[in-house]
């Protein structure tokens, strides 16, 4: 079943966005003009059943096509109403916030940051088993907010572990 979508994009984007489309549909068009003439008459189960499948997505084809056209007509109508000075804008009103929001999305301090990073690097546990100690700890605190069952800790590979610790002590170690 198709059903028709609707979203909002600038006026600017319009263009950009049929041509999306438009090359989509060129796309389509190119494969099926391959698979038309590769059809083999004398097989003639293959041949209808291709044909019907060429068919149905030249249908889809002439949509995408039919939407490019329209998107267009109603872009190029808008800039003559723009031009004639006859356009409408239509405006949105800001979404209402919440009192403390400002507070809340606050830009990042970048050297609290880095402490909090090297502090993570400074306790990261030297050895599978302590990862898989802390885990355990973690697990029996129920430090893991859900109900579902903790699954059991994965056998790793720490080499891969130790190798981005270093990376990021190099890295944190330049600031």
């Amino acid at each position: 079943m198709k059903v028709t979508m609707q979203h909002t994009v600038e006026l600017e984007e319009v263009p950009l966005h049929v041509n999306r489309i438009l090359s989509s549909a060129v796309s389509q068009l190119d494969s099926l003009k391959n698979i038309a003439t590769s059809l083999d008459v004398t097989n003639t189960k293959d041949f209808v059943d291709n044909i019907d499948f060429i068919r149905k997505k030249m249908f889809s084809i002439d949509t995408k096509l039919d939407e490019c056209a329209g998107l267009m007509r109603s872009y190029r109508d808008t800039l003559e109403q723009i031009n004639n000075g006859t356009a409408q804008q239509t405006q949105q009103p800001p979404p209402q916030q919440h009192p403390n929001v400002n507070e809340a999305i606050e830009e990042p301090n970048s050297s609290e940051m880095i402490k909090q990073y090297k502090n993570f690097v400074d306790n990261m546990p030297d050895s599978m088993d302590e990862i898989r100690k802390m885990y355990d700890n973690l697990a029996k605190e129920k430090s893991f907010q859900t109900d579902s069952p903790i699954p059991p800790f994965p056998d790793l590979d720490l080499s891969a572990l130790n190798k981005s610790k270093s990376n990021l002590e190099e890295l944190l170690g330049d600031e």
